[in-house]
């Protein structure tokens, strides 16, 4: 069986985006240039990803990418980290190339409210961008409580891998 690289699935994804977005509504006139406005709730692998590639699939197509943090940290090489190979800067990166190369525009919040109805997502600072479209990638998080007395305060003492940084 043939296997697919990551290189292959991504440009598959980005063309299968551009092809379901060949069916996004026009726009309501007067609220700007673009075909559609596209939505991505995340900055992660996902979210950072599919923002990217929603702008290389149509640019006519407004991608707003909402992230309540200015910098990502891969924990994809983490261990090379540990290992003294690489530093942990070398692992941050921060959102300007999605913005410059790409023309993804950046909302630095938390989003807090979803309204399917309306097709608006409203942040923590009380902005409402709406949308034709709508991916969440949330990621990965904690539930902090979910295994008695692990909790934020014991993590620091009880270390996890799922987020980069000190740890």
């Amino acid at each position: 069986m043939p296997q697919t690289s990551r290189r292959d699935f991504i440009k598959f994804l980005g063309a299968a985006t551009g092809f379901g977005l060949a069916g996004l509504p026009l726009r309501g006139a007067g609220a700007t240039n673009y075909k559609a406005r596209v939505v991505v709730i995340g900055g992660g692998y996902g979210g950072a990803t599919a923002a990217k590639y929603m702008r290389l699939a149509d640019p006519r197509v407004e991608v707003i990418l909402i992230e309540k943090n200015p910098h990502y940290i891969s924990c994809a090489l983490s261990n090379e980290v540990l290992s003294d190979e690489r530093t942990i800067e070398s692992l941050t990166f921060d959102y300007d190339g999605l913005a410059n190369f790409y023309g993804v525009k950046l909302v630095h919040e938390e989003a807090v409210d979803i309204d399917p109805v309306k097709q608006q997502v409203r942040t923590r600072g009380e902005q409402t961008l709406g949308y034709d479209r709508l991916i969440v990638s949330p990621g990965v998080g904690f539930r902090w409580g979910a295994i008695e007395g692990y909790d934020e305060a014991a993590s620091a003492v009880m270390p996890h891998a799922w987020f980069a940084g000190e740890q």
